[in-house]
């Protein structure tokens, strides 16, 4: 593609998850178990910067993807297809990932006995989604990089 097509792509991609980080962490946090755990906004973060977060990493996918097509040999439109949903795939597995580490956490949470059966409070900051989205987009990277790379030219350069 041309620069300027990927230019605009990443833009549209950016503003596309500035907008929906607050449903994608809605979406996230409704997938959890939260029997005897609270989430509270304990550190007062930012109101921009999740949103800000997951704009940067939903604009860095079409830059994965060239960085796919400049080291790997993606000769046909098949092998480009299956190059992004590998990232996308891996990306959305990572997410899973975490959403299941921290419901078995929350399953042992909710098992301790507090004074008056309090409820256990977590920081909304220490569930981030957006990194494990973010590290499963660039094992995705990585894996299609050497799928797709040049057989006849040695891994290291």
């Amino acid at each position: 593609m041309k620069k300027s097509a990927y230019i605009l792509v990443i833009c549209a991609l950016s503003i596309i998850g500035y907008y929906t980080s607050e449903s994608f962490f809605s979406q996230s946090c409704s997938m959890l178990s939260m029997d005897k755990v609270i989430l509270k906004d304990i550190a007062n973060n930012n109101d921009l910067y999740k949103p800000t977060v997951m704009a940067v990493i939903s604009g860095l996918l079409p830059l994965c993807f060239l960085l796919i097509q400049k080291t790997a040999d993606l000769k046909t439109r098949f092998h480009r297809v299956v190059s992004a949903l590998i990232i996308i795939l891996s990306g959305l597995v990572f997410w899973r990932l975490r959403i299941f580490g921290l419901n078995s956490e929350f399953q042992i949470l909710s098992e301790y006995n507090t004074l008056y059966n309090l409820p256990a409070t977590l920081d909304r900051s220490y569930l981030k989604f957006e990194v494990y989205l973010l590290m499963g987009f660039i094992v995705g990277t990585l894996i299609a990089i050497l799928i797709f790379r040049d057989k006849s030219r040695p891994l290291m350069f």
